[in-house]
């Protein structure tokens, strides 16, 4: 469909920039962060703890501080080297 002949010409504005999928991003890590945020409150922690993007499957595991995370080292308490590299 060309621009301008749309329903909605401001949608045809919104998908020419890449705006939809920086906020479907945003959604997918924020839908993310609140799934940890319900983990942890069934394990009685906090609801505060870090997340930086891009979230790893070993940053949401160790976010998440269940029996098997207790047990290893994590690079948030600097007992272990971090394999990951924020940039």
């Amino acid at each position: 469909m060309e621009v301008g002949k749309s329903i909605n010409p401001a949608l045809d504005i919104g998908q020419g920039i890449g705006e939809p999928p920086v906020l479907f991003s945003s959604t997918i890590f924020f839908a993310i962060k609140a799934a940890i945020a319900a983990a942890r409150t069934e394990r009685g922690l906090g609801d505060a703890f870090p997340l930086s993007s891009p979230a790893t499957a070993e940053k949401i595991r160790v976010a998440c501080q269940d029996e098997f995370t207790k047990m290893a080292s994590s690079p948030m308490d600097g007992a272990a080297a971090h394999w990951c590299l924020d940039v």
